[in-house]
């Protein structure tokens, strides 16, 4: 399936005579001009709600490993996994809960989620050896496996692990209450 970014007004864009292509938000489309709104008010809300339950489960991660590295004097390699861990169960328990509101238990996006964490830690154990490797302290390496994994995370989370949740349940209530 050929996907493409169109401009368009609506979560459906129809190319052709008379059809609005004015930029209000962007579509990923299939070849036959149906797809899911990419910019919209309720994504927004969503990619906000995802910073703000990665952040804090960012905090938990790094305070962990910090503390099971430099207080505990834990091996780096093990500190490492103990507390991408512990970043890893509050993120998915938060991320499914307040940003992608799945309340129900599915042993569908467990798993996935687990290859996820699978792949995230090895590519966390990566990133911070080479950075230690070359002098620079292992906490700036945390940050950068930190930054490049929330990026892919937040796309694989909406797209492949809760992909039942619409864009307009991905934003939390009490955010979807404010709005006019």
């Amino acid at each position: 399936m050929v996907r493409r970014l169109y401009p368009c007004r609506s979560a459906v864009s129809q190319r052709g005579p008379g059809a609005d292509h004015s930029f209000r938000g962007a579509i990923l489309a299939s070849g036959r001009g149906r797809g899911t709104l990419i910019f919209s008010r309720s994504n927004l809300k969503s990619v906000i709600v995802y910073g703000l339950v990665g952040g804090t489960a960012f905090v938990i991660d790094l305070g962990t490993l910090v503390f099971l590295r430099d207080v505990a004097r834990w091996v780096l390699p093990v500190a490492t996994a103990c507390a991408l861990m512990a970043g890893l169960v509050a993120s998915y328990l938060m991320q499914r809960f307040f940003t992608f509101r799945q309340s129900k238990v599915s042993w569908h996006s467990l798993w996935k989620y687990a290859l996820l964490v699978t792949f995230n830690w090895g590519a966390t154990l990566l990133i911070i050896h080479l950075v230690e490797s070359t002098g620079i302290n292992y906490v700036f390496g945390k940050v950068a496996a930190t930054a490049a994994i929330t990026i892919w995370n937040y796309f694989i989370y909406r797209f492949w692990i809760f992909h039942g949740t619409s864009g307009a349940a991905a934003a939390t209530p009490y955010l979807d209450a404010q709005a006019p």
